[in-house]
């Protein structure tokens, strides 16, 4: 068996009670908010436009609303050093 089949035969996903000790342990995190909302399988769009007043309830006692996404988009238009600009829609 190869060095990565291996690997992943040891890879087990959290159970509950590793789930609840992970988000108990990086509640303190300033990312806290981005790391939740990835791991219930939000898209990164909708990550990035996720507007924390307005969508998320990071208590445990709401919901989310996605209700925004943020993407970096390249416009050739635009001077040289300054072609990145952030656009957002409805998802």
């Amino acid at each position: 068996m190869r060095k990565a089949a291996q690997a992943d035969a040891k890879r087990r996903p959290w159970d509950e009670a590793g789930f609840k000790a992970f988000i108990e342990a990086i509640k303190g995190d300033r990312l806290f908010g981005v790391m939740l909302l990835t791991l219930i399988a939000e898209r990164p769009a909708e990550v990035r436009g996720t507007r924390w007043e307005e969508d998320a309830d990071l208590t445990g006692s709401g919901t989310i609303a996605v209700g925004n996404t943020r993407t970096i988009v390249y416009d050739r238009s635009l001077p040289k050093g300054s072609r990145n600009k952030v656009v957002e829609k409805d998802p």
